[in-house]
């Protein structure tokens, strides 16, 4: 979909919901965040809190270096996902661009695998649900604004 379409369906978004006033029970996919966004956002969630807690666990430890790194990744996660809840267009591209980064490491841990006769399995997971994720991530782009 180009630039342009996307922002006249928006626009046509935004003058349905001024111009049509619906009982509050009744709610269309246009209110919110799509089901799948939603999920996303969960689990990016909990995702970076449990990253963010691991590195400040590791800040007395000797390599309170790769802690920081952590918790600050975390503490990015964690605002991603908030931003991807209330559709901000941002934390769209934030959110392919650490989903893709994830997916490029765990690319080099599969071929590190592959090389050394190690498991494969758990990488190439992680690749295909990152694909998966950011797959459905543009597809409801359309949705942020």
């Amino acid at each position: 979909m180009a630039l342009h379409e996307a922002e006249t369906q928006r626009a046509k978004r935004r003058d349905s919901r001024s111009s049509d006033r619906r009982d509050d029970r009744t709610k269309s996919d246009e209110d919110g965040p799509p089901n799948g966004v939603f999920l996303v956002a969960a689990l990016a969630f909990l995702g970076g809190a449990a990253d963010l807690l691991f590195g400040i666990a590791m800040l007395p430890t000797p390599v309170a270096v790769f802690g920081v790194f952590l918790a600050a990744l975390g503490a990015l996660e964690c605002w991603v996902a908030i931003g991807l809840f209330r559709l901000q267009a941002r934390a769209l591209g934030l959110a392919v661009v650490l989903y893709g980064m994830g997916a490029l490491i765990d690319g080099l841990r599969l071929l590190f695998a592959l090389g050394t006769g190690g498991s494969a399995g758990g990488p190439a997971a992680r690749i295909l649900l990152a694909a998966v994720v950011v797959g459905y991530l543009l597809v409801r782009a359309d949705h942020f604004e």
